[in-house]
C-alpha cells in the first residue's frame, strides 16, 4: 500500500534511498519536505513492526580481524564463494551475524520470527533468480541458501535498502566530521532515524551535533575494539575503520 502511494504520487516504482536523499532520478525536483516524509514514513514501518536490523560493514582491515571464522571453509572448484573476496566475505559474515542474533532470540523463548527464515539478497553479486548454497547456518536460514532478487520484485529488499542507507550515512558522517563544523539539519535527521531502528548489533551513543567530530568517533571505535579483544588499529585523521 505504501509503495502504491509512492508510485502514484512520485512515479517511482521502487525506493532507492540514495536517490531519495540526493533528489536524483524520479526524485529530482521533489521538494525536500516531501522526501523527508518518505524517510519518516519508512521509519514508521520499522517502528510499527519492530523489525530487527543486523548491520555489517567490511573493510580489508576488518577482514583480517575475522578471517579465522571461515578458515575451515572448503572452496571446491566452480563453487560460488571466494572467502578472500571482500564482497563475498562481507555477505558470509552478515549471514553469520544474522544466525548468531536469531539463535539468541530463539533461546529467549517464542518470538515473531520462526526459524529457519528465507533469505533474500539484492542482485549484484549474483543475477536475480540465482540460488546460492551456504556452508552453514541451517537453523537460521531456510534451506541453507540465499535467493538473489530484484528489489522491484521483492519489496522487503527496499526495507533493507532504507536501513542500510540510514546507518551507513550516519557512520560516514561520523567518520568525516570536522571538529567545529555542525552537522546539517538534514543529516541530523538521518542520524536520529538510525537511533530509532531496532538495531541488534550496534550500540547507541548520544552526541552533540555541534561539537562531535571524527576524533570522537575514532575513540568510540578504539574502545569497541578493545572490548572485543581486537588489536588496536593505527587510526589516522580522516581514516576510520568501522567494525560494524
Amino acid at each position: 500500500m505504501f509503495l502504491s502511494g509512492v508510485r502514484q504520487d512520485f512515479g517511482a516504482d521502487e525506493l532507492h534511498f540514495t536517490d531519495v536523499y540526493g533528489g536524483r532520478g524520479k526524485w529530482k525536483g521533489v521538494p525536500v519536505d516531501a522526501r523527508v516524509e518518505i524517510f519518516d514514513l519508512m521509519t514508521g514501518v520499522f517502528e510499527a513492526f519492530q523489525l530487527p536490523v543486523v548491520f555489517q560493514t567490511v573493510s580489508r582491515s576488518m577482514y583480517s580481524d575475522h578471517i579465522e571464522l571461515f578458515s575451515h571453509t572448503k572452496v571446491m572448484p566452480g563453487q560460488f564463494w571466494d572467502v578472500k573476496s571482500i564482497p563475498h566475505f562481507g555477505l558470509l559474515f552478515t549471514c553469520f551475524q544474522i544466525s548468531r542474533y536469531f539463535d539468541c532470540l530463539q533461546k529467549k523463548g517464542p518470538h515473531d520470527f520462526p526459524q529457519p527464515l528465507p533469505a533474500y539478497v539484492d542482485e549484484g553479486l549474483a543475477k536475480a533468480g540465482a540460488e546460492i548454497s551456504l556452508p552453514n547456518w541451517g537453523r537460521a536460514i531456510q534451506g541453507r541458501k540465499l535467493t538473489f532478487q530484484r528489489s522491484l520484485d521483492t519489496p522487503g529488499l527496499q526495507l533493507a535498502d532504507f536501513a542500510a542507507f540510514s546507518i551507513s550515512r550516519t557512520q560516514w558522517l561520523a567518520a568525516k566530521q570536522d571538529k567545529g563544523t555542525p552537522i546539517s539539519e538534514a543529516d541530523q535527521h538521518i542520524m536520529a532515524i538510525s537511533g530509532r531502528l531496532n538495531l541488534l548489533n550496534l550500540d547507541r551513543v548520544a552526541i552533540d551535533p555541534v561539537s562531535f567530530s571524527r576524533d570522537d568517533y575514532e575513540d568510540y571505535l578504539r574502545k569497541d575494539r578493545a572490548e572485543k579483544g581486537l588489536p588496536e588499529w593505527p587510526f589516522t585523521s580522516g581514516r576510520a575503520i568501522s567494525d560494524g
